[in-house]
């Protein structure tokens, strides 16, 4: 079975059940960063505070959220995480970005076949520039 590797836009497509194309999840062996789990608490924090989504909603998000991690792979911030994260781009790279990618990086030299799946363009370059095999969307060159 193959792994993938799902960054917070990823996880949210799965979660949220936005439109379009989503990691083939029940397919492959499912990894993420622990980091995952603050980014997605947040953002469901920020949907209610926004009214975007409400109290019986973001209960149930939570519910599934925790669902959604339990089922992952998820693999901690270590020292090699943080080396490969202080690595210079040609651009600009946010820090949490670089975290996933240099977590996926790890995973990936364990997993040998790893997909990274991001649905920011910004994200699946910086991806691509660390050797890093994306799917979800087409990058700007």
């Amino acid at each position: 079975m193959s792994a993938i590797y799902v960054d917070l836009r990823a996880a949210a497509r799965i979660l949220l059940r936005e439109p379009g194309v989503v990691a083939p999840a029940e397919k492959a062996i499912v990894t993420s960063s622990t980091v995952l789990e603050i980014e997605i608490q947040r953002m469901l924090e920020r949907l209610r505070v926004s009214g975007a989504l409400r109290e019986a909603s973001y209960a149930a998000k939570r519910r599934e959220s925790r669902a959604l991690l339990g089922a992952m792979h998820l693999f901690p911030l270590g020292d090699e995480v943080l080396e490969l994260a202080r690595n210079e781009y040609p651009f600009p790279v946010l820090a949490l970005d670089s975290l996933h990618i240099a977590t996926a990086q790890l995973v990936a030299r364990e997993a040998g076949d790893l997909e990274f799946w991001t649905h920011d363009a910004g994200v699946a370059a910086a991806a691509l520039h660390r050797g890093l095999t994306v799917q979800g969307v087409e990058p700007h060159a």
